[in-house]
């Protein structure tokens, strides 16, 4: 089963898509190269974290590809685009209840 935009709203939504991911270390999504880790002794940010797929320190406490890589990459384009008036809807209604 792919959802869609059109399956959930009855409509076909245009704009811009999204995927929020928040979770784990499964699903790590590389915040420590935002933030200043230079005293950290557990930082993603070191040379050996990412060097095997990204050939640089990615953020993320992996050496490649994590879960949510492999899910952006498969459900982009099932996902369907959203308008920044889409995302303002209540839980509830979205979800059926």
């Amino acid at each position: 089963m792919r959802p869609s935009s059109q399956q959930l709203s009855g409509r076909q939504l245009e704009g811009d898509a999204a995927l929020f991911i928040l979770g784990d270390s499964y699903l790590d999504a590389g915040n420590n190269n935002y933030i200043d880790t230079s005293e950290l002794q557990s930082a993603g940010s070191w040379p050996y974290y990412g060097r095997t797929h990204f050939k640089m320190p990615t953020g993320r406490f992996s050496d490649g590809r994590v879960a949510r890589d492999f899910i952006d990459n498969s459900t982009t384009e099932t996902i369907g685009k959203l308008r920044e008036s889409d995302l303002l809807v209540d839980t509830k209604s979205w979800a059926g209840q």
